[in-house]
């Protein structure tokens, strides 16, 4: 299927969570990135550093400046992680969640 779901389910996911004013257009645009990043070899994740921060932020509700590994399953499951059961143990600053998220997304 050289991974047309998995596309479609980021597609969707990121349209959700965008909400642009022209989908189709926005469509377009983040299939022409994927294009070249897969060109380029480059990760092709459609969440940025300030999407994945404003995730953080959803499951820090109490603003610790900690999440708990359940809180990173369940945002890496919300992001398209395919089996993020496998994050070690403990808690989670932005910066440790940020870039667990971008090695994570890589796999997919």
């Amino acid at each position: 299927d050289k991974g047309i779901h998995k596309i479609f389910e980021e597609l969707g996911s990121s349209l959700l969570y965008h909400q642009p004013e022209n989908p189709l257009k926005y469509i377009l645009e983040e299939l022409k990135r994927i294009k070249k990043c897969k060109e380029e070899k480059t990760q092709s994740s459609f969440f940025s550093d300030k999407d994945l921060c404003t995730l953080y932020g959803i499951m820090d509700k109490e603003k610790g400046g900690e999440i708990s590994r359940q809180k990173v399953i369940s945002a890496l499951k919300q992001i398209g992680v395919d089996n993020p059961e496998s994050v070690p143990e403990g808690m989670y600053k932005l910066s440790d969640f940020t870039r667990l998220a971008k090695i994570e997304l890589s796999k997919n």
